[in-house]
């Protein structure tokens, strides 16, 4: 569906004209319809995109924002030259193997998350210049007219009319229908999750842990289960 197609069955939805809406303007709608893709994305963890990186010497810490600005959170990094995925781990799990981690530089093996929006590797390059791959989590783009579409499968554009009705339900105070268009809208977000968890799957068939990479301890979480 296109961003028009949807706006126009959230104004049915609601019984509001298409051509002369009451209960929102059309700038309003347009940013709920931009609003639902963020909520979809965040929650289904559906959209990945990849970014090169070039190492900086001695650096440890890399914010996303400089990187990709679209990036939600990394999910795997990788040295593509040598073939090496980066193993996740924990600042703490660093501190609980060396006394001094920041201390060491050498081509990184592992890097381990700080906030949402930095991340560090280790250890940090001794030289700088090597090509960093990090696959993330991304923010869907702002859909720019009525003919653009969402990047999105098709299964999950009929989420961003339901989540569009949910809001207009809200701003009615119609709590019991919004309630049922609740239910529906996570319905439809579990099932793009279960759908990006399959296709997660079927990558890692293809990505099991090379022969080599040290086996340090982790306590990282299932936040960043792809990155093991």
């Amino acid at each position: 569906m296109t961003r028009g197609e949807i706006r126009a069955r959230i104004l049915e939805a609601l019984n509001d004209s298409v051509e002369s809406p009451q209960l929102y303007t059309t700038t309003q709608l347009n940013e709920i319809i931009n609003d639902a893709g963020e909520t979809i994305a965040e929650e289904a963890n559906i959209i990945r995109r990849s970014v090169d990186i070039t190492l900086r010497p001695g650096h440890t810490y890399y914010y996303t924002r400089s990187i990709g600005p679209d990036c939600l959170v990394p999910t795997r990094l990788w040295i593509p030259s040598l073939n090496r995925r980066l193993i996740a781990l924990s600042e703490s799990n660093l501190d609980d193997w060396r006394e001094r981690p920041h201390l060491v530089t050498d081509t990184p093996w592992n890097w381990f998350p700080i906030s949402w929006d930095l991340f560090g590797v280790w250890p940090s390059s001794t030289t700088g210049g090597e090509l960093l791959r990090m696959d993330y989590l991304a923010w869907p783009r702002n859909l720019l007219d009525d003919r653009d579409a969402p990047e999105m499968n098709e299964a999950e554009h009929t989420a961003y009319y339901i989540y569009g009705v949910l809001e207009g339900l809200l701003k009615r105070w119609d709590y019991e229908r919004a309630l049922v268009t609740f239910v529906q809208f996570m319905e439809m977000v579990n099932g793009a999750t279960y759908s990006a968890g399959m296709q997660q799957f079927q990558h890692r068939l293809f990505q099991e842990r090379m022969a080599g990479t040290p086996d340090l301890p982790t306590n990282i979480g299932t936040r960043y289960a792809t990155s093991q």
